[in-house]
């Protein structure tokens, strides 16, 4: 029974040794293969993402056109330009670690998987450099894909920029909802101020918009912004960056009425909207409509309109 025993683990020992070999090979494969994809992933500049392909809507032929969506407002800014207070709001909503982690965490993934398991919200494990790739990537290209092309210019970026320039080009293209893109641009359209002049609680709704422009928005979803927006300030306590008292002397802020873009006014404004609010309902972001250079039939017919 002794000498079975041992013949066993005769046996086992080699396996054991191939799969080391094996898994040890195919990890140096891997990480060769990623160093060539990271040297020879050209790194796109924000008015390249501000290059929006618009949505065209038609009517039930697929040939006569309703109208489209897609212009984007953007005015970019230098970093030195937006407050420490809005930079610090935007990484307590969105990356805390940002100063600390080389383009992706680890750390933050499994923190939102164990977020997500624990409670009722929806949380992201992407880093504002993965954010950022993500946004170079809009496209319908199959999900693995693009997820491997978002991986490599993430570590790319964190190689040959600096973090504060990432930062910089992530606040200037990321999409704060209202058609707008950049923090210069949401600025004047929530509260109608430069990014320059925003205030605490102003800087923490914008930030807290971000992680879902639609879904938070202050029109239809009010108590779910004010929820975030209390997240994201308790979260620049918590990294050191706002007060405890001047936290809770922070006053959520009066936003301006949000009205309509010019592109649905007349009689066909009324079909593009309801189509495009048929479209978010399908699970198609605001972004995505504004940028990603859809076709969208409807069933409206045009001799029945006239």
């Amino acid at each position: 029974m002794a000498r079975n025993r041992r013949t066993g683990v005769r046996r086992l020992v080699p396996a054991v040794r191939t799969l080391f070999t094996l898994t040890l090979i195919g990890g140096v494969v891997g990480l060769g293969g990623l160093t060539y994809l990271v040297q020879n992933t050209p790194i796109p500049q924000p008015s390249d993402m501000a290059s929006a392909q618009s949505t065209i809507f038609y009517y039930d032929d697929g040939k006569t056109e309703i109208g489209r969506i897609g212009e984007a407002n953007r005015v970019s800014v230098d970093i030195a330009q937006i407050p420490l207070d809005t930079q610090y709001a935007v990484l307590a909503a969105e990356d805390r670690t940002f100063y600390e982690h080389g383009g992706f965490s680890l750390r933050g993934i499994a923190r939102a998987l164990w977020n997500n398991l624990r409670t009722s919200t929806t949380q992201g494990g992407s880093t504002i450099t993965q954010q950022y790739a993500k946004n170079a990537y809009l496209t319908d290209e199959r999900r693995i894909q693009r997820k491997v092309k978002e991986l490599v210019l993430s570590i790319k970026l964190e190689t040959v920029t600096s973090k504060d320039k990432i930062l910089e080009n992530y606040l200037n293209t990321i999409f704060f909802g209202r058609g707008a893109y950049g923090i210069q641009t949401a600025s004047q359209a929530y509260f109608g101020t430069s990014v320059s002049d925003l205030t605490v609680g102003q800087s923490a709704v914008l930030a807290a918009i971000v992680q879902a422009p639609n879904s938070l928005s202050p029109e239809k979803h009010l108590d779910a912004l004010t929820t975030r927006w209390n997240y994201v300030l308790d979260g620049m306590v918590e990294m050191g960056k706002l007060d405890a008292s001047d936290r809770a002397a922070v006053e959520f802020p009066e936003i301006l009425p949000y009205g309509p873009p010019n592109t649905f006014g007349g009689t066909k404004g009324y079909l593009l909207e309801q189509a495009r609010q048929e479209v978010l309902r399908m699970g198609i972001t605001e972004d995505q409509l504004a940028r990603a250079g859809y076709t969208v039939v409807t069933t409206f017919n045009k001799k029945a309109q006239d």
